[in-house]
């Protein structure tokens, strides 16, 4: 007997909704006339459980509250609206066709329909009562309506969830990958060159000054805003190596954070500091209040524009 969870849905046109299952039984998929399976799950479809006359395309994502979706929305887009421009029917699918596909199904219906959250989840349940994206991608859904359903590395909301995805847990090898995707989407205005004031090698740029998006966004930087002096930057790619050297020869036993310098990597002079363990440095300005990435201080003094 088939369940509930092993039915597909259709939730648009040319648009399905499924399950692992579904998406390797070749009686559901001729039912349905599927030519374009869309899998959000580690390893994908084995090759032996694919069929010819079906293209297959794969997300790796994991049903986890802590997993990024949001900057892997824009290639499930893609692939959804090739299919629906060939006249392919695509079946978008996980292990059990509830969380991850529902996020990627709902983000889909919210682009194409420039509908809320709140209304494109309405839909789609109403098609497929088991859709539920787990509640870290509904968060993530719901930035992705604030960022109007466009992945745009300009936007300081969206680097702030960078930051906070992946910086503040130390994992900067996915921080650099994913920034280097989502700047590939767009054009980057990098704004003012910051340098080294002794070799004059490029340290940063106005884009990577990290402020309240909040703020940044209402241009509200008026007298009645409380700042301070300090300036902290996102992780540069000119750190990485740094960062690796530093990270893996700290004491794991001190609890203390010390300051550690940060050096220029061209000319080892001190242009900042960072924190041990990158813990995030506090400061209660409006333009830095609440944000938990404040791990890289800049001393402005050792630099020239």
């Amino acid at each position: 007997m088939t369940s509930l969870r092993d039915i597909v849905n259709k939730i648009d046109d040319h648009l399905y909704f499924g399950n692992y299952r579904s998406a390797t039984d070749e009686q559901t998929l001729n039912k349905h006339s599927i030519n374009r399976v869309l899998t959000l799950m580690s390893g994908g479809i084995p090759e032996y459980k694919r069929y010819p006359n079906i293209e297959y395309f794969t997300v790796e994502v994991n049903d986890d509250i802590n997993e990024d979706l949001l900057t892997h929305l824009e290639i499930t887009r893609q692939v959804i609206a090739e299919g629906h421009r060939k006249g392919q029917n695509v079946l978008v699918h996980c292990a059990a066709g509830i969380s991850r596909s529902g996020a990627a199904v709902t983000a889909f219906i919210m682009h194409k329909y420039r509908k809320t959250f709140d209304e494109a989840i309405e839909m789609i349940v109403l098609r497929r009562p088991l859709a539920g994206p787990n509640r870290g991608f509904k968060v993530q859904l719901r930035l992705y309506e604030q960022l109007d359903y466009t992945l745009d590395a300009n936007n300081p909301k969206l680097r702030q969830y960078l930051l906070d995805r992946f910086v503040v847990s130390n994992r900067f090898d996915s921080y650099y990958d994913r920034l280097k995707y989502i700047e590939s989407l767009s054009t980057p205005q990098y704004g003012q060159q910051y340098l080294c004031r002794q070799c004059n090698q490029l340290v940063f740029h106005d884009i990577h000054v990290i402020q309240n998006s909040s703020i940044v966004d209402n241009n509200d930087t008026n007298n009645n805003t409380t700042k301070c002096s300090d300036l902290y930057i996102e992780p540069q790619i000119w750190m990485k190596k740094l960062i690796c050297h530093q990270y893996y020869m700290l004491d794991s036993d001190s609890q203390s954070s010390p300051t550690c310098p940060l050096k220029c990597l061209h000319c080892q002079q001190t242009i900042g500091s960072y924190k041990q363990h990158f813990s995030t440095f506090e400061c209660n300005c409006d333009l830095h209040r609440g944000l938990s990435c404040l791990q890289f201080k800049i001393d402005l003094q050792s630099l020239s524009k």
